[in-house]
């Protein structure tokens, strides 16, 4: 499968997420005190495991950090959710696999019972 990548709702220009479950953070200008800027250069980011067993990512946006689950931002980038499902199922039950084919939206219910 080809990799797709996508901006990041609510993080354009700073953040994309593939259709594998990687997360890059994009090539930027960043500001600090006394007037310095810093580029950021583009890269790859690592992971960071929840207590749960779910992979997320911290993303940062005006000095706001965030954390997010890795398969809730793949489910809302590239999967189509017409009934408005509020999970995200790993099809297989690999909290680490994170690949759009082993995605799809369930109820809680239907989670529950997977």
């Amino acid at each position: 499968m080809k990799e797709i990548w996508k901006d990041i709702k609510d993080y354009e220009g700073l953040y994309k997420i593939s259709n594998k479950g990687r997360v890059k953070s994009l090539r930027r200008k960043v500001n600090f005190s006394f007037n310095r800027t810093r580029i950021i250069k583009e890269k790859i980011l690592i992971p960071s495991t929840h207590y749960k067993g779910y992979l997320y990512i911290r993303l940062c946006k005006n000095g706001k950090v965030k954390s997010i689950k890795i398969h809730r931002l793949v489910g809302l980038m590239f999967i189509k959710n017409p009934e408005n499902k509020l999970q995200i199922n790993h099809k297989d039950c690999n909290k680490l696999n994170n690949n759009v084919d082993n995605l799809e939206w369930n109820t809680n219910s239907e989670n529950q019972k997977h």
